[in-house]
């Protein structure tokens, strides 16, 4: 995380995208991302980490109204 923010600075980079999987779903590298004024191509950090917790992300889509199948609600 830190040599890709460090090379981004070096090359004068104004955003990121992740690509798929490991720091796709990291809220540090996006929140990192942020601090260095670099553009995160995807979801907030506070979003990344909310999906990374399958009760969080359930509320947040039964609040939304979203559909979603019968399951475990509370931690």
């Amino acid at each position: 995380m830190e040599k890709i923010i460090e090379t981004a600075k070096k090359a004068g980079v104004c955003a990121i995208h992740p690509g798929y999987g490991l720091l796709s779903e990291n809220s540090r590298f996006a929140e990192r991302c942020l601090k260095e004024n670099i553009t995160f191509i995807g979801p907030p950090p506070d979003v990344i980490a909310k999906m990374g917790s399958k009760i969080e992300a359930r509320q947040a889509m039964e609040q939304a109204g979203v559909p979603v199948v019968p399951g475990v609600t509370k931690s």
